[in-house]
């Protein structure tokens, strides 16, 4: 081999070395583009972070579908946390559940703290009753001091209304003069729906008032007797 042969040779040697090279330091700039895997980061988790403030506020916390409670009370008062004055099960032809009080207030409560928008309903009976007093069916309770309330007025004439406790203070909401008599020994069936913000009270199956308020999302049920003696039976919790 001649000298310009292998000068010849070596020139190609180093010509094809740098292109090897540059074709390599072209590439190195690509893996960059490993960064759009990042996207994945953006899934979509947040949204049931969303989801899980539904019904803040006083719109009315989802709640399952079904009948949610039901106590006819032949079996005990077990279901019932009775948090003040006197409340016990009594024989009235059935099992009843009793309340009385002739200072502040009976209270009974039972329940889920979450549920939000749901029906209950009671069969009540008033034994007696001092004027100007009170008893209610109550929903969305959280506590002594808030709630919503079925209420049946001891007026003149007597009233069915829908009232509300705030932060310690009760108001009415809504009230009207029931049409018919509402005397001692009979039994009645109160109801108080709550769907979303509008509240409806009925009586034996009869819508009496219907309003909407926004002051509780969600609570248990309760059955509260201010000075009076009163029967309760067949309470139902459903939703629809």
């Amino acid at each position: 081999m001649t000298i310009s042969t292998l000068r010849r040779a070596l020139l190609g040697f180093l010509s094809l070395a740098l292109i090897a090279c540059g074709s390599g330091g072209g590439s190195s700039s690509t893996p960059g583009t490993a960064g759009t895997t990042g996207t994945a980061g953006t899934g979509t988790a947040g949204t049931t972070g969303a989801g899980g403030t539904t019904g803040a506020g006083g719109s009315g916390v989802p709640t399952p579908m079904g009948t949610l409670f039901m106590d006819d009370f032949e079996s005990g008062v077990a279901k019932w946390d009775v948090t003040q004055g006197t409340c016990s099960a009594m024989a009235d032809d059935t099992t009843v559940f009793n309340c009385i009080n002739g200072g502040n207030e009976a209270r009974a409560v039972a329940g889920d703290a979450g549920w939000g928008e749901y029906t209950v309903q009671a069969r009540v009976k008033l034994n007696a009753m001092d004027p100007t007093r009170r008893i209610y069916l109550a929903g969305r309770f959280t506590d002594s001091n808030n709630w919503y309330g079925a209420s049946i007025y001891n007026g003149t004439p007597m009233e069915v209304q829908i009232r509300k406790k705030v932060a310690g203070t009760s108001s009415d909401v809504a009230r009207t003069s029931y049409p018919f008599t509402i005397g001692t020994g009979t039994w009645y069936t109160l109801k108080l729906e709550m769907k979303g913000s509008t509240i409806r009270v009925s009586v034996d199956g009869v819508i009496q008032l219907e309003m909407t308020d926004t002051s509780f999302a969600a609570g248990k049920i309760a059955l509260l007797v201010d000075r009076s003696d009163i029967s309760w039976d067949d309470v139902t919790v459903t939703n629809p």
